[in-house]
């Protein structure tokens, strides 16, 4: 993945810590990595966790965060 970074998982959860966060959509970017990761010019020792155990201290962390792929309809009963 390209957000399992360690600098950029502590990032997020500085970001969810701050805000009212409950729901992050995960997708692919359907994007040549090779060329992406070229155009991010970053350090050739970044360290990745990988993003399963990425999705994992998500779910671990902030359990009350939803985790999707596509935007959940809204409940019109709740507005």
């Amino acid at each position: 993945g390209f957000t399992d970074a360690v600098d950029e998982w502590d990032a997020l959860r500085r970001f969810i810590e701050e805000t009212s966060v409950d729901l992050i959509q995960l997708r692919n970017l359907n994007i040549d990595p090779e060329w992406y990761l070229s155009c991010l010019n970053r350090p050739k020792h970044t360290k990745e966790i990988g993003m399963r155990k990425l999705i994992n201290s998500l779910r671990r962390e902030f359990p009350d965060v939803r985790l999707g792929y596509f935007n959940p309809p809204l409940d019109l009963t709740d507005a």
